[in-house]
Order: C-alpha cells, then structure tokens, then sequence
C-alpha cells in the first residue's frame, strides 16, 4: 500500500484501535471476493490481493500529481475506509468467535491439505517412489507423529519438534523413539530380536545431525533410493 494511504489506516488504528485494522481487512477481502474464489492456491491469493493494495490510491491533500497519476485506476483509501466501517462497524468479539469456531475445522484441514500437497512435491523429484506411496508415507508419518504427541512415548513432548516456520519438509520431525515405531510398519525386513538394534543403526545412519530428529525429506530417500 502506498505511503500516503499507509498514513490514512494508522490514523484509523490510532483513533479506533486494533478494531479499525480487522474492518479494514474484511473490506479489502470482500472487495476481492470473486479473483480469491477463483484463485488456485496460497500464493495466487496473496498476489490478488498485494496488486489490490497497490493500486489503492489517495487523491486527496495537497500533493501535486501527474495527468496520468490523477486517472489512474485504483480503489480510493476513502472510500475502502468508508465501507470498512458502514459494513463492519457494528462486528462485535462473539461474532468473530463465533465464525471462528464454525469455520476452524475447514480451514485447519485446508491448511493441512496444502502442507502435504507442498511437501510431496518438494519431496516427489529426489525419491523414486510413486506418488501415490509417498502420499502413503507422508500419511504414516504424521500418524506417528500425532500418536505420540496426544498420547506419548517421547521424553520432552514431541511437539518441541514442530515448527510451521520451517519449510514445509522440516515441520515435523520424528526423534528415535518414534523411528522406531515407524520403522516395523516401513521396513520390507524385520529381524526378530534384532530388529530394535536395526532401527536404532538406521536412525543414527538417516539422523546424523546434532538434534537426533528425523524430517520427512530423510525419511523418503530412505524408503525410495
């Protein structure tokens, strides 16, 4: 968003508070309703709506502009502000609650959705696995994952081994203890007594890393080599 117009939104938060920034979010989405229904992921949305900003415009001041400047297409911050609050002034913290909780489960799975479908394509070109089996993988991977997150098995919790900041091969990670798990269920051979000692040789192999964790980068060319 343009410097000038910048200004405009922070006199607005300064005034009304934090309120003011959400109003102002819900009017730039709705003025985009139909290009972010159409979009085909993440990144096609965010540029949507960056391109939408950047042609909001403020024609009011004493700034001299150009002929070319003055007709240029582009929303006004005037009026964008002016919807914000004729159409969501009235938005109250329950109602914003309430879509909250209606709507958390769709957009969580939609999130996990697109984490898996970034991953398997990351993933897909170094292993010769079939897409549909790395799909399978990446599935038991989680399910490992989660296991032991609600219902344990791994000293220190194993949700100090997820990090959404992290690309999305490296946000969940399995330490030994969960290899090991995984390993009887992956593995085309098992060793009797032995297999324990296999699964514990094979981790250190895979994980030479300080942390002792294991992404699901690893794990694939493992299984795909």
């Amino acid at each position: 968003m343009p410097f000038r117009c910048a200004v405009c939104v922070i006199d607005c938060f300064f005034f009304h508070g934090i309120k003011a920034i959400l109003q102002l979010g819900l009017a730039v989405l709705e003025a985009n309703t139909t290009a972010l229904c159409a979009s085909a992921d993440e990144g096609h949305a965010l540029i949507i709506l960056t391109s939408f900003l950047d042609q909001v415009k403020n024609d009011e001041g004493p700034v001299l502009r150009s002929e070319g400047e003055a007709g240029s297409e582009g929303t006004q911050i005037s009026d964008l502000i002016s919807n914000a609050y004729e159409k969501f002034g009235d938005l109250t913290v329950q109602q914003v609650e309430r879509m909250r909780c209606r709507h958390r489960i769709q957009v969580l799975q939609t999130h996990e959705n697109t984490a898996k479908e970034n991953t398997l394509r990351v993933v897909t070109p170094d292993v010769s696995l079939s897409p549909e089996d790395l799909a399978d993988v990446y599935d038991l991977f989680k399910t490992e994952y989660f296991m032991n997150l609600y219902w344990g098995g791994s000293q220190g919790g194993p949700l100090r081994h997820h990090d959404p900041g992290r690309p999305y091969t490296e946000q969940y990670q399995l330490d030994r203890t969960q290899f090991k798990s995984l390993y009887q269920l992956l593995a085309p051979w098992l060793c009797g007594t032995h297999t324990h000692t296999v699964a514990n040789r094979t981790f250190s192999l895979l994980s030479p890393n300080t942390d002792s964790l294991l992404n699901f980068r690893q794990l694939a060319r493992w299984l795909g080599d």
